[in-house]
């Protein structure tokens, strides 16, 4: 699925879940019970039952113009002005234990899009069952859901549910075969806080370049974003004084090259269509750029001893060849110190 028409089925589903059932009945649960700071007892926690069952039942039977607005009703609670930490916390619970059993298996795709929705009102970790059956949903929209959904429920929790969480993107990002979706895994392992989600990102990087070479039919929008979100947090931590540490610029730079060695060689050997030629010239652009900067600023290498002269007239003019031997020279100066990275974890398939 392309962006384009990931982009129309979004807009077409809000325009879809806009319905409203105006003969609903409107079942409610009173501001005293949703402000109390008190521990719920079990006729408060029956009403929590009741009121999250008749909305999910809603959102299982109404049409489809009518499960958004079930679904508003579902979480309208979590949203009150005047809820306690205790109301949320045992609201929310019910919800985590009723949404994957009953909404999560609908066969309805809807259904389990509004269940995704859900999502971005709960923030316990026992909501991570929900986002891995999203992400395992045959449905591009939902895994998208899902993998939004996984980063901003994230880092809101605790390392270890933190990595739970990365290890279920990590999972499903090589099997992704929608490239929106993957933009938005990688885009969420960005959002972790956790020490591991960026060496975890730049192994899903360096891996996806082999991806690539396979395939170079397969836009490199969502390797490119994620690279370029990466090299500015770095660069703003290391000028805010926080140190970039060795492994880090170690695998950032073999992610660079790597992109830049297989953008270059594909353009190369003529097998990249034209309508990405833009892309994989910036990439290799965005590539080198990072190749320089980990240089200079972290390894402390000089300019001097770096690959010298403009690649733009290369680029305007279609010397494919020359941009091919620039990221050589690239690799052999990542072989030596202070880098020394071996040429098998530089290399890149070659072409059948």
């Amino acid at each position: 699925m392309n962006l384009r028409m990931f982009s129309a089925i979004i807009i077409v589903l809000t325009v879809v879940l806009t319905g409203i059932n105006a003969n609903a009945q409107q079942l409610k649960l009173d501001t005293d019970l949703i402000s109390t700071p008190s521990t719920l007892d079990g006729a408060q926690q029956l009403k929590l039952d009741e009121y999250a069952n008749f909305w999910i039942q809603k959102m299982l039977t109404s049409p489809d113009p009518e499960v958004s607005a079930a679904r508003d009703q579902l979480v309208s609670p979590l949203r009150h002005p005047s809820k306690s930490k205790v109301f949320a916390a045992a609201y929310s619970s019910t919800l985590i234990e009723k949404i994957p059993e009953k909404l999560i298996q609908s066969q309805r795709m809807i259904v389990r899009f509004n269940a995704m929705l859900c999502l971005a009102d709960l923030s316990d970790k026992s909501a991570i069952p929900i986002v891995q059956a999203g992400l395992a949903d045959t449905n591009p929209a939902i895994r998208y859901l899902a993998a939004q959904a996984a980063g901003k429920l994230g880092a809101k929790l605790d390392n270890p549910s933190q990595v739970m969480i990365l290890t279920l993107l990590q999972n499903v990002f090589f099997n992704e075969p929608d490239q929106v979706v993957i933009e938005q895994i990688l885009g969420s392992m960005s959002q972790l806080t956790i020490p591991q989600a960026r060496s975890t990102m730049l192994f899903a990087l360096n891996e996806h370049v082999n991806v690539h070479h396979g395939n170079p039919t397969i836009t490199l929008k969502a390797d490119y974003d994620a690279m370029r979100i990466l090299f500015k947090n770095i660069v703003t931590e290391q000028a805010g004084g926080q140190e970039i540490t060795l492994q880090i610029a170690k695998q950032f730079a073999r992610a660079a090259f790597r992109f830049m060695l297989h953008c270059s060689r594909a353009l190369d050997q003529g097998r990249v269509h034209q309508s990405l030629q833009n892309q994989y010239t910036s990439m290799i652009l965005l590539s080198e750029q990072i190749l320089r900067w980990i240089s200079t600023r972290v390894m402390q290498v000089s300019e001097n001893t770096l690959p010298q002269n403009d690649m733009s007239p290369n680029i305007r003019n279609s010397s494919w060849t020359a941009l091919h031997l620039r990221s050589t020279e690239w690799g052999t100066m990542l072989q030596g110190a202070p880098f020394n990275i071996s040429q098998r974890d530089l290399a890149v398939p070659t072409a059948r």
